[in-house]
């Protein structure tokens, strides 16, 4: 993603399993729902010439990515309150849809008049790679009994976007800050 891209509040859903080795390490297991929202349009296009010019344009207008993951965590806990932890996840993409639309002109030499053909727009697939893995940091809080809050730093390891289609050079990764309330149930 670039530096602005996907930028915003996007919801995370999920349920976890910690196990407690003594009082200081504990060990979670997780499955989670996330997304990335708010990407930007992208337009491919280029110019040939040749007794007048073909040009061709091909706009693609993501979607909402939509992830299933499983986080593993080690947690080291300060105190009866304060935890702090380091871990991995995996996210597998659910949906891999985007909008694609192409233009394409002819200008003949002796007119100079262009010469559209019809735009084309069609829902395609297969332009994101479909697994996601992650390092993360973080510290939590609780609240209350069964109420926490934690913040996780996590840092993408795995290219998001497929670089051939995009035409681009750079390793876009899905890095960023989680802010999480969660809730406990039953304690074991």
């Amino acid at each position: 993603m670039t530096s602005t891209e996907s930028r915003g509040v996007t919801p995370l859903l999920g349920v976890s399993f910690m196990h407690c080795y003594n009082q200081k390490w504990s060990f979670a297991v997780g499955l989670q729902y996330s997304r990335i929202a708010y990407l930007k349009t992208s337009k491919i296009g280029a110019t040939t010439y040749s007794f007048g010019s073909n040009s061709y344009s091909t706009i693609l207008t993501p979607r909402t990515l939509h992830y299933i993951g499983a986080p593993l965590y080690l947690h080291y806990h300060l105190d009866e309150k304060n935890v702090i932890f380091i871990g991995a996840g995996i996210s597998f993409l659910l949906n891999n849809k985007i909008q694609v639309e192409s233009n394409t002109n002819y200008i003949k030499y002796a007119s100079l008049a262009p010469v559209s053909l019809k735009a084309t727009s069609t829902v395609s697939k297969g332009y994101y790679n479909t697994m996601d893995a992650s390092l993360a940091i973080g510290y939590r809080r609780k609240l209350s009994a069964h109420f926490s809050i934690a913040s996780i730093a996590y840092f993408g390891m795995m290219d998001i976007k497929k670089d051939s289609f995009f035409g681009l050079t750079q390793f876009e990764r899905n890095s960023g800050l989680k802010l999480l309330l969660s809730y406990t149930i039953f304690d074991f």
